[in-house]
């Protein structure tokens, strides 16, 4: 090249050097292998939607939706409406506690009609009696009811006002049993006038 140009003639080697230090070669990349993306687990996934639905199922199981809700009869704090004495009584059954043998009993009474309806003679045993010792509780296989207990000639329970038992106006009463058996879960309430509460719970005081 140099003689085609008319230059002087350079030596190989120092054409050799320059070539070297000046000429840069063009290296290839190598080739990049593909990364395996990591399989995904679905374990995890699967056991979280088998215990989701299997909590739904035990929720389902004990809330049951589909039944429609009542109330249990007889048990504390249930009311029920009773047409009675020429007018309409709320009577809630609050608490039948027991102690040993021993059963107190406490109820409400209101007055939800619009006309006055005194129980002043209405739940003794006579007309001379203004207690509620007509009230009496019934123990499963217990023949005769238990009426409230006595101490000497008084009877261990409510005694009623002489007011007048006007629509809104509301009473809390109670009595004393004795005689209760020991193994009696539940007993039938007898409040007279104001009608039966079957399967009242006894609970432990």
């Amino acid at each position: 090249m140099d003689q085609l140009l008319g230059r002087t003639e350079v030596p190989v080697a120092a054409a050799t050097r320059m070539v070297s230090e000046t000429w840069t070669p063009v290296v290839s990349p190598p080739p990049v292998a593909p990364t395996r993306r990591p399989r995904r687990s679905w374990l995890p996934v699967v056991v979280g939607v088998l215990a989701a639905v299997l909590g739904a199922g035990v929720t389902l199981a004990v809330v049951r939706p589909w039944e429609e809700r009542g109330s249990q009869p007889g048990t504390p704090a249930v009311a029920a409406t009773i047409e009675a004495l020429g007018s309409t009584f709320r009577v809630q059954v609050d608490s039948l506690t027991r102690q040993g043998t021993t059963a107190r009993l406490q109820w409400t009474v209101k007055n939800v009609g619009k006309d006055n309806a005194p129980l002043y003679d209405k739940l003794g045993k006579d007309i001379f009696d203004h207690t509620v010792s007509k009230v009496s509780i019934v123990p499963p296989g217990v023949g005769n009811p238990i009426y409230p207990a006595r101490k000497g000639d008084a009877c261990q329970c409510a005694e009623l006002p002489s007011a007048p038992f006007e629509g809104g106006t509301q009473l809390q009463l109670w009595a004393v049993f004795g005689g209760l058996p020991e193994d009696a879960a539940k007993v039938d309430v007898n409040l007279g006038p104001l009608g039966v509460i079957k399967n009242v719970a006894v609970t432990s005081g």
